[in-house]
């Protein structure tokens, strides 16, 4: 089951950001100061990281998000991601949830970012949600972004990922893997590399 849920996880990795990309055309509304922010604080590691914001706010966020565009990549620190130059890649498909359905409750949602916290607290990490119109479920999942894509590829091989995923073009880079289930998977802390 678990093996399972972790391929499924990958796969819909792709569709998930797939669905992202269908929203293209939507508004996006972050402020350039908010892109040039996330961007400046990944790459150089100084200043200008916010304090992060309260799970409600960006539960609420998500949700927002969501039910306009069937999909969500949203920041405990920044919010909203979409358009702004940054690789997603997942490492924690088998911490995600997969439910029926297209609407996600306030209190699921709540939940689920306080069972993750410590993995939210990494300026890199992030929660997604996508709503798949051709299987009718919505899938929760933990997302690494990052501003350096030969960094995110790297990840992407060493977790034997299909794929990672551009939010500001919304196309997709090979990462050579197939999605299968590893074996000894790390820790969920453990599978980035140390921010420095």
């Amino acid at each position: 089951m678990k093996q399972t849920r972790f391929l499924l996880g990958s796969i819909v990795l792709i569709a998930l950001l797939l669905g992202i990309g269908a929203c293209a055309s939507a508004p996006v509304e972050q402020s350039a100061e908010v892109q040039e922010d996330i961007l400046v604080y990944l790459t150089t590691k100084e200043d200008r990281m916010p304090p992060m914001m309260s799970i409600e706010k960006v539960v609420d966020m998500a949700i927002d998000s969501h039910e306009e565009w069937n999909g969500s990549t949203t920041h405990f620190r920044w919010g909203d991601l979409s358009g702004i130059p940054l690789y997603v890649v997942s490492l924690y498909p088998d911490l995600g949830i997969i439910k029926e359905g297209k609407e996600i409750t306030r209190e699921e949602l709540i939940q689920f970012a306080e069972k993750n916290y410590e993995l939210f607290e990494d300026p890199r990490v992030c929660i997604g949600t996508w709503f798949n119109e051709d299987d009718g479920n919505t899938y929760i999942d933990i997302n690494v972004v990052m501003a350096d894509k030969a960094e995110a590829v790297e990840l992407g091989k060493k977790y034997n990922q299909i794929s990672i995923f551009n939010l500001e073009t919304f196309e997709e880079t090979s990462t050579g893997g197939d999605g299968t289930p590893m074996e000894n998977l790390p820790e969920p802390v453990e599978r980035l590399p140390e921010f420095k």
